[in-house]
């Protein structure tokens, strides 16, 4: 029989495979995948430079034949429309000399812009970014990004991605937290960011929703509360959205992060830490 440690809340998740869903505190990355998203936000992975480290640089530039059509190009290159840009003309087209030079200018989203104006452009940048780490690793993948509803939602897909997902997602992690940054810096805005690797967090999601519902018919079999190890507010959501559904059990959380926890009751139990049933 599995062993279980017990605190004065009650019962704790027993130990299992499922247990490695919440072994890193709060969800964050573990040690490895802090030290690589303290490199990566240093270096960027060393795309900081060349064609693939350009969208660390907040100015587009573009030429044409005529200021309007250098314009042109430059919004077409950033996705962005002439109302949510700021426009610099850096040179115009010099006519009548032996290759004359071509229009210059340059854009960059206007500063503070609204999620939902800079989300379809923010998901070329992160696609760009994402292709260019995925080279860095040396991997093979297929890398998508669009706007949904103001937040840019990307995936990586291919063979042999555990590199890409990290001990208990931790490298994840760090990738989708180094993307939002690199995009943010870009659009000179903060733009919500979710990034998944081979399907990893909806797999997550279906596992973590059926462990949790498994915990709660066992506090209502055994009449006692579980607590679950701690997890960041996004898994802990899951946990109360699938409990949700099991009649007799209730879910509230306890502690402070990073240490936060979910604990699963029967409903019909009391709890001297009724302060602490806010599902966040």
């Amino acid at each position: 029989m599995t062993k279980a440690s017990v605190s004065s809340g009650g019962e704790r998740a027993p130990a299992g495979p499922m247990e490695r869903l919440y072994d890193s505190a709060a969800g964050r990355p573990d040690a490895f995948g802090e030290a690589w998203l303290g490199h990566a936000l240093s270096g960027v992975l060393t795309l900081d430079t060349g064609e693939k480290g350009k969208q660390l640089v907040e100015w587009i530039e573009a030429t044409g034949d005529t200021v309007e059509e250098a314009i042109e190009a430059a919004l077409e290159e950033a996705q962005l429309t002439e109302e949510e840009a700021e426009i610099e003309v850096i040179s115009k087209p010099l006519v009548g000399r032996l290759f004359g030079a071509k229009a210059k200018v340059r854009v960059r989203p206007k500063e503070g812009l609204p999620p939902e104006a800079t989300a379809p452009a923010a998901a070329k940048v992160a696609k760009e970014f994402l292709e260019g780490l995925v080279e860095a690793f040396g991997l093979e993948a297929e890398v998508e990004a669009h706007a949904e509803d103001g937040t840019v939602v990307a995936s990586i897909d291919g063979d042999s991605l555990g590199v890409l997902i990290g001990y208990h997602g931790s490298t994840l992690a760090a990738i989708e937290e180094v993307t939002r940054t690199v995009v943010a810096r870009r659009m000179r805005s903060k733009v919500r960011v979710r990034v998944d690797v081979a399907g990893y967090r909806e797999k997550r999601r279906a596992q973590l929703e059926e462990f949790a519902r498994g915990l709660a018919e066992k506090a209502i079999r055994e009449n006692k509360q579980i607590t679950l190890k701690p997890m960041s507010a996004a898994e802990r959501k899951i946990v109360h959205d699938a409990v949700k559904a099991v009649e007799g059990v209730r879910t509230f959380s306890e502690g402070a992060e990073p240490k936060r926890s979910v604990v699963i009751a029967p409903a019909e139990m009391n709890t001297s830490t009724a302060e602490s049933e806010k599902q966040t």
